[in-house]
């Protein structure tokens, strides 16, 4: 007898680094059930281990859901969060300034520690455990001190990449949308810089260029990157990238929803936007028109972010990312 399209009970087990504060058992948030657990011993497979108590929540996360609509691409470990996120906002609301609730925050991947798959009682996919044997240990696999001493001076050149780092963090952190208006006022802010120092070079002053600048209103950045980047260098961002317009307009859209309409991002928007900032300003780097340069591990991490129903204008796949002239540095 065929089963597609039968309704399935989809759950995921994830354990996290989110303090012990909202009380154990099961919640209602839209149509799935939340169950929270604080244990302080786990078994999963053939693995077992201890968990710091008091610091580590175990969620059950159960929702039904179509076998023909499920996938295994990461997008439903992502959903389970915001299910979770939404249990930890309900709680929060009515206990905002509790002294307790210090240390419960929004969660994402960067939080999880294990997380399982179970469809219909079945184990489907994990066991997928990031804690170490038989303890958990917070000094386990520290990156050495020789992968950041070089970039411990302020230089010029990485100015921009540091300012990016406060996007992964947002974004491991379940901040999705704050994502979106820090990679934004980013572009922005490096590609008014730019425009002032062209202008310089062609005898303008600060002031002038000032009033040009924010004497644009409408379609700003879309202006600024195209018909403007054109007229006082003679390069645009059509030109460097044939879906640069499309992707720009992508992104500006999304901000302005944000900002204006209040919708939330979702991780794989939030990545997305990240990619297009990293990618128009390295775009501008390769044409001489700005300095700031990034490491290979956040050109890596920016090219990893799309989900499973990437923009049109996405790179899909490894072999397109070794081709762009922006990332394929990182994987030299």
């Amino acid at each position: 007898m065929s089963t597609k399209g039968r309704a399935e009970k989809r759950e995921w087990m994830i354990g996290a680094l989110v303090a012990e504060v909202i009380p154990p058992g099961k919640y209602e948030i839209e149509n799935a059930i939340v169950t929270i657990s604080y244990p302080d011993h786990i078994t999963l497979a053939h693995f077992s281990f201890r968990l710091p108590v008091g610091y580590y929540t175990v969620f059950q996360v159960a929702w039904p859901e179509q076998s023909s609509k499920r996938s295994s691409d990461g997008s439903s470990v992502v959903r389970a969060i915001d299910y979770i996120n939404a249990l930890v906002n309900d709680f929060k609301l009515p206990n905002v300034g509790h002294l307790s609730l210090l240390k419960l925050r929004t969660m994402g991947l960067g939080d999880v520690l294990f997380w399982t798959e179970i469809v219909d009682g079945k184990a489907v996919n994990g066991p997928n455990i990031r804690v170490p044997n038989e303890a958990w240990d917070p000094t386990a696999a520290r990156p050495s001190a020789n992968s950041f001493r070089r970039h411990l001076e302020r230089d010029a050149p990485h100015q921009v990449a540091r300012r990016f780092v406060k996007c992964f963090e947002l974004l491991e952190v379940g901040f999705y949308s704050e994502v979106v208006i820090v990679a934004h006022a980013i572009l922005d802010d490096v590609v008014q810089q730019m425009h002032q120092s062209q202008m310089k070079e062609r005898g303008l002053d600060k002031t002038g260029s000032t009033e040009i600048l924010r004497g644009i209103k409408e379609n700003r950045l879309t202006i600024y990157l195209v018909a403007l980047l054109k007229l006082v260098s003679g390069q645009s961002l059509d030109e460097m990238w044939d879906q640069g317009v499309p992707a720009l307009k992508w992104f500006n859209r999304l901000r302005n929803e944000i900002a204006h309409g209040g919708h939330l991002a979702d991780r794989w928007e939030a990545s997305a936007a990240v990619f297009v900032s990293i990618k128009i300003i390295g775009l501008l780097n390769l044409a001489g028109l700005v300095p700031h340069i990034f490491t290979k591990a956040i050109l890596r991490s920016a090219a990893a972010g799309f989900g499973p129903n990437p923009p049109v204008w996405a790179p899909i796949g490894l072999n397109k990312i070794k081709e762009d002239p922006v990332f394929k540095g990182a994987y030299d």
